[in-house]
């Protein structure tokens, strides 16, 4: 050993012996990861984009992947799944591990298979967080129940945060780091209904809310690396990341001993005021059914980063490209002005935005959110053109001998398993045109569905219904899913924040167009930037706007 040591020292000088070294052991490690380590393929199955009969990906394959992800999977989707041959194929995925993409035939035989788990041991310590998440089955079965009563404090808590991200000033323009400033918004808005006054308006809360939630997508990298290194870097992430939870503990708890005593009291005790927020939703729940959660202040942390990052991350996106969307389209079509004809319509609203006033929390009920078709298009549209990602309802099989899928493919355990998301809504055959964005593409079609109900006189849809679809083309609103709209998953495991998220975004929308005058910087000519491909992720990164306060009409 000795002698080979000596050997290499000379090398370890100089940068052409560092790159060599470097190189063998990364390829000594990915061959290792890929024959002891990773899990077994599945079969059949066809690796895409690589020639007929291969086993493996390839390197020009792999580096598509970082490279052109979008090309490869519009590839993958116009070669095999859009063809309906029930193939599984593989692609690349982050890092060394390999993606399986389901044909959409098997959506249903995945939505009727057990739970999974997720990296999510690694940054909260236990993968009890998601194997029992009851504080996101409150979400589905109490929290948009109670959300109408919270629009008071919604609506004030919005008022707030813009006067304090975008400003007062109604003389000049200011920019502002629009995903940036959305994440302390979203994070604000998301802490009134989460934890009330004082916390969410603590600067040190939301700061600690926003860099969690960031440090959530950096863990989960973690599926990227050699299986070899996982636990290691996974632990090392960990510890990193507890410093983070500490800090999140310390500020929460005050509130929560607090919240511990007021469990004393029944919830309809008229001498009691039973706060209105998630938290206490979680607390109540906790107490008659988690006593075990509920006893432990550093499980409960931990419960209120799972409900906050669900609450700030993707909605800040989401938000983000569809406020880009309005100022990009307005041009061409009226964008503004036509989702503030609509907001005259549903509230009543004047022109000026005075009469009434758009933060009267009376105006703001589940009949006049349903009611908001233009803008629900417009974030629908959003969502089609800028998706988060390319693949939706994630899975990883767990049981020991692997499963097989409806079509006679064995998946090994350990396989990840997805279904395609982007490439569906970007099907020529299924949308006109669809590399454009048209924020009123889904309303036509429900203008048009509905004139047709009427002409055969059929009984006309409800504003808020779920089941408007058109053939081919899938569910037309927002918050309904579907094989063709994967935005939130689909089934039993779907988003249940996502009426939450169609509350806040509508209210958002009006906020903004009625209080705020919207441009893009003179650099960007009058369009929106490109979002950015980060692998198959796309983020609209660095985006700015500059927003002027409207002046108030005397």
């Amino acid at each position: 050993m000795a002698p080979l040591i000596a050997a290499m020292l000379p090398m370890l000088s100089n940068t052409a012996g560092l790159f060599c070294i470097a190189t063998t052991g990364f390829i000594l490690l990915y061959a290792v990861d890929q024959l002891l380590l990773a899990p077994r393929k599945p079969s059949p199955a066809v690796f895409a984009c690589e020639p007929e009969g291969k086993k493996s990906v390839s390197i020009r394959t792999r580096l598509a992947f970082y490279l052109n992800c979008v090309g490869l999977y519009h590839e993958a989707w116009e070669r095999y799944i859009k063809k309906a041959t029930n193939e599984v194929i593989v692609l690349p995925g982050l890092g060394f591990h390999n993606d399986v993409i389901l044909p959409h035939s098997s959506m249903k035989w995945v939505l009727s298979q057990p739970d999974e788990l997720n990296q999510v041991m690694y940054s909260l310590g236990h993968s009890r967080f998601i194997g029992d998440p009851w504080q996101g089955h409150l979400v589905r079965t109490k929290l948009y129940n109670a959300l109408e009563g919270m629009t008071a404090d919604l609506s004030d808590e919005l008022s707030y945060a813009l006067d304090e991200y975008f400003g007062t000033d109604s003389d000049n323009w200011t920019e502002i780091d629009l995903v940036e400033t959305l994440n302390h918004v979203t994070a604000q808005l998301a802490g009134r209904f989460t934890v009330g006054l004082p916390l969410c308006r603590s600067k040190d809360y939301i700061d600690t809310c926003c860099e969690i939630s960031d440090d959530f997508m950096l863990v989960g990298g973690v599926r990227g690396l050699p299986h070899i290194l996982r636990p290691l870097v996974g632990s090392v992430m960990g510890i990193w990341f507890k410093t983070k939870i500490k800090k999140m503990k310390k500020l929460f708890e005050p509130l929560y001993h607090k919240r511990i005593a007021m469990l004393q009291h029944s919830a309809d005790d008229p001498e009691h005021e039973e706060p209105n927020d998630y938290l206490q939703i979680m607390f109540r729940y906790a107490a008659d059914r988690r006593q075990e959660d509920l006893g432990s202040i550093d499980v409960m942390t931990r419960r209120l980063i799972i409900a906050n990052f669900g609450s700030i991350h993707q909605p800040s996106l989401l938000i983000a490209n569809t406020l880009l969307n309005i100022i990009d389209s307005d041009t061409e079509f009226n964008t503004i002005t036509t989702l503030r004809d609509e907001l005259i319509n549903v509230f009543g609203i004047a022109p000026d935005g005075t009469t009434p006033d758009i933060a009267d929390h009376s105006i703001w009920t589940k009949v006049n959110i349903n009611r908001m078709n233009k803008a629900d298009s417009l974030m629908r549209e959003t969502t089609r053109l800028h998706t988060f990602g390319s693949r939706a309802m994630l899975r990883k099989v767990m049981p020991k001998d692997g499963v097989t899928t409806d079509t006679g493919v064995h998946l090994p355990q350990g396989t990840l398993i997805s279904f395609m998301a982007h490439p569906v809504q970007m099907d020529e055959e299924t949308f006109d045109n669809p590399n454009k964005f048209d924020p009123f593409r889904f309303s036509r079609m429900r203008e048009m569905m509905e004139a047709k109900k009427a002409e055969a006189k059929e009984p006309a849809g409800d504003a808020g219904a779920e089941t408007d679809e058109v053939a081919g083309v899938g569910p037309l609103k927002f918050v309904t899913t579907g094989p063709n709209h994967l935005t939130f998953g689909h089934g039993r495991h779907a988003c249940p924040g996502r009426f939450v998220v169609d509350f806040q975004l509508k209210m958002i929308i009006a906020h903004v167009i009625t209080r705020y005058e919207l441009e893009f910087p003179k650099e960007y000519n009058g369009r929106r930037p490109e979002n950015t491909w980060i692998a198959d992720v796309k983020l609209p990164r660095h985006a700015k706007i500059r927003v002027r306060r409207k002046k108030l009409v005397c």
